[in-house]
This record gives structure tokens, sequence and C-alpha cells, in this order.
């Protein structure tokens, strides 16, 4: 999660996850018997779905605690929803590209079969998402291979926004453009604003 609370209670994501993590092998007993104790009706999850904030500080500090050789009490340590959050990042990370891959495809859709009304905006738009792209993949490398079907993913919620914005009625269902030439640095026809 991105610091909002999903609205579910503390106890149905505990009673989900525990269940689960206790039958999986991977996960070791202490894991499960930690994520049991600080689990349901405890005051830390109660506090993650009460005051993320103070529960993200709270987390923080007992984690570093605990990295730095200092005994802490594991019950304090909201396993499962850390569990979650630290997920989360990721998810977060692979929508923000996906959402600005569509954003990237909306727009070159645009430039390319609408000519007659090339703007410099469309052209910094363009610029820009491909540059933030870019940012998003030297940040996190291990998006790169999954950059086609990110891709893929993106272009139909993008030829329907170019749709509704241009009415145009004759775009392609697949995407006319690869995903080098998307994220390249030409955009085609020569026009400068």
């Amino acid at each position: 999660m991105s610091g909002i609370s999903t609205g579910k209670p503390a106890k149905s994501i505990t009673k989900r996850t525990a269940s689960k993590e206790a039958n999986d092998p991977r996960v070791p007993a202490t894991v499960t018997a930690s994520a049991t104790l600080a689990g349901e009706g405890t005051m830390v999850a109660q506090q993650y779905d009460t005051d993320v904030v103070a529960w993200s500080e709270r987390q923080a500090e007992l984690l570093r605690r605990r990295a730095a050789g200092v005994l802490v009490n594991d019950t304090e340590l909201d396993w499962l929803n850390l569990a979650e959050e630290i997920e989360a990042v990721g998810a977060s990370t692979r929508r923000e590209l996906r959402n600005r891959l569509v954003r990237l495809l909306q727009h070159l859709l645009k430039w390319y079969f609408q000519p007659e009304h090339r703007s410099r905006s469309w052209r910094a738009t363009i610029l820009t998402q491909r540059q933030e792209i870019e940012d998003l993949l030297a940040d996190n490398p291990s998006l790169r291979n999954r950059l086609p079907e990110l891709f893929l993913a993106a272009y139909p919620r993008a030829r329907t926004y170019a749709l509704n914005e241009t009415g145009l009625l004759d775009l392609p269902p697949a995407s006319p453009f690869t995903v080098e030439y998307a994220l390249g640095d030409q955009l085609g026809n020569s026009w400068e604003p």
C-alpha cells in the first residue's frame, strides 16, 4: 500500500495471510508464530488501520533497532502488514510504469494519427513520459524484464483514451509502435513545434 489504509479490518488481513503462510513451507515457523502474536486484536494491528503514519514510523524504528542487533519485542513488529507494505511498493512502481506507458502511447497515437493537430504540448508530454520511464527503469532495473508485458497491457487503455479524446475510429487494435521506438528519442515526421 502507499500508506493509505485499505479500510479492511486488520483481522481479515491477518487471518487470510496467517493461514496462507502457516501452510507455506517457505515461511519459517517463527514468522508465522510472530505473525499470530502480532495479529488479530492487538494494538499494533489496530494502529495500522487507524494511523498508518504512526504505525510505519514505529515499525521502521523497531526494524532499524533489530538490524543494529538490539533485542526488540517481536510482538511489536507487525509482520503481516510489513510484508504487505513491502509488496505494495513493488506493485505501486509497476503501476506507475504502466500508467506512464499508457500516457506515452496515447500521445504517440495522437501524434501519428492526427498530424494536423500536433502541438508543443503533445511533444512535451511524449518527451517527458519517455524521460520519466527511463528514470523509473534506471531506479528499478528489474522492471526492464517486465517492460514488454507492461507495454502490451498499456496499449488497449492508451488506445481507448486516444479514441475518447480524438474521436478517431481507425486506431489499430494492436500497438503500431515497438517498445524500442516508443521509448526512443525519435518522434517521426521531423515536425518541430
